[in-house]
């Protein structure tokens, strides 16, 4: 398919190149944070199947900071991104 075949404007997302991402950043931290965790920004990309996919690779997601303080626990290290 080439772009003059899709309507504008079109979002394209690589699912595996972001489990890869995601599970390299969960490896990494949970070498030093063995209790770390991902918190996604829903404001970031509010995309239902980005967010499902973060749900099932074990993430969850946030919309403000409050919400990740809500959800977290005190001795998690999380980052939002």
């Amino acid at each position: 398919m080439t772009a003059n075949e899709l309507d504008t404007p079109y979002y394209v997302f690589y699912a595996n190149e972001f489990i890869d991402n995601y599970r390299d950043l969960e490896n990494s931290m949970k070498a030093v944070y063995p209790n770390y965790q991902i918190a996604y920004s829903f404001k970031t990309n509010y995309t239902p199947a980005v967010c499902s996919l973060v749900k099932n690779l074990g993430g969850y997601g946030v919309c403000t900071c409050f919400e990740n303080r809500v959800y977290s626990k005190p001795y998690r290290i999380q980052w939002s991104w």
